[in-house]
């Protein structure tokens, strides 16, 4: 029977759902956005199985993530655009405060998936439906896998006391799914008062294997087998292979060949079973309510506007199966207010976006604060 031992360890949850959520107007015909976002992400605490928040002992995984994430986007028809979003995106330097029992380091850098998606005004100014009153947007799409970090290769790292990646920002498998936005425009406010409701959901249908996801379950088995449990596992083990016994009939202590085949079979044998185990993600679903303003003049010619929200997020897995190990449901719930100024007058116009995610509540999850600075540039060739 696979057993495991828990390793508290982050793995980066700041998605383009989270990051790129907009609501549901889209680009005029003919116009270009790019987007650069730098990330700080940073969770001194979680919240455990029963939604308890707990603080990160000494060594017990406190985390700090910088990256930078991406986005294109383009208004092929007033009702319809084309977009890439990659974020994180990059993740060039993370802290992970994790003990692993010797003196290896760990972080979670590297890259993430790519989101590709076409969103469909159905309801809208400009779109098939008119509406002055109320917007819809559908946007399928999918998630298309980068490399993660090799779990062999980071075992190897951490038994000769280096550097280990033991966390990826995403979780490198197909995604397909899509996102859908409903806009009400009360007519407040001058039409600056939005009401958005937005939600998303990604399906993993393609299993993955441990190799290409984490060496977190290899570390949390090898970790077990040091328990007493794990070594009378191991004298079982041993004894069903070469038919000796574990033990010394004498000293009554474990025999030099049974340490030996045990050090061959969890430093060897074990890691190339356990990245051979499958990963079932199932599904991440997202539901976002916010407030927003936008588009208010800050100037009497309109040169400097300026836009706030207020969303409140809730996010939803029934976690990841690995190998025959029960998944664990996670949630998140938290609140992401930001703020913006659109310069309007310069030769490329650039919108500049301040944004925070505080943490409120979860299940089995990382309470992440995430900053988020954003700069949206507009253009046409």
């Amino acid at each position: 029977m696979k057993k495991t031992v828990s390793i508290a360890l982050l793995f980066l949850t700041v998605g383009a759902a989270a990051l790129f959520a907009e609501s549901a107007e889209l680009l005029p015909a003919g116009l270009f956005r790019f987007r650069i976002a730098p990330i700080f992400n940073f969770a001194n605490g979680g919240f455990d199985e029963d939604g308890k928040y707990h603080e990160y002992e000494k060594g017990g995984g406190a985390t700090k993530v910088y990256g930078t994430g991406f986005a294109l986007e383009y208004g092929v028809l007033n009702w319809l655009s084309l977009a890439l979003q990659w974020t994180p995106g990059w993740v060039a330097w993370s802290d992970v405060d994790q003990d692993l029992g010797n003196d290896s380091t760990v972080n979670a850098n590297g890259v993430s998936d790519l989101f590709a998606g076409v969103a469909v005004q159905i309801v809208g100014q400009t779109a098939p439906v008119k509406s002055e009153l109320f917007r819809f947007t559908v946007a399928p799409g999918i998630k298309i896998p980068f490399p993660g970090a090799d779990a062999l290769d980071q075992f190897e790292n951490w038994k000769n006391n280096e550097a280990v990646t033991a966390a990826n920002p995403d979780k490198h498998s197909l995604g397909l799914g899509g996102r859908a936005y409903f806009d009400y425009v009360p007519g407040i406010l001058n039409k600056h008062l939005v009401l958005n409701l937005y939600s998303e959901f990604i399906g993993y249908p393609v299993k993955s294997k441990v190799k290409d996801y984490s060496v977190a379950p290899i570390l949390s088995q090898a970790s077990f087998y040091t328990t007493p449990a794990g070594q009378t596992a191991l004298g079982g083990f041993y004894y069903a292979e070469t038919g000796q016994g574990p033990i010394d009939s004498g000293t009554g202590a474990p025999t030099a060949d049974f340490l030996a085949w045990a050090a061959g079979y969890v430093y060897n044998r074990l890691p190339k079973e356990v990245a051979d185990w499958d990963v079932s993600f199932g599904y991440d679903l997202t539901f976002e309510f916010e407030v927003s303003v936008s588009g208010i003049p800050l100037d009497k010619n309109q040169k400097l506007l300026f836009a706030a929200g207020l969303p409140f997020n809730y996010s939803y897995s029934p976690g990841n199966t690995i190998g025959d190990l029960d998944a664990e449901e996670e949630s998140s719930f938290s609140i992401k207010p930001y703020a913006s100024l659109f310069l309007t007058n310069l030769p490329l116009p650039i919108q500049l976006q301040l944004g925070y995610n505080i943490p409120v509540a979860g299940v089995n999850s990382s309470a992440s604060h995430v900053f988020v600075l954003q700069a949206k540039f507009f253009f046409k060739f």
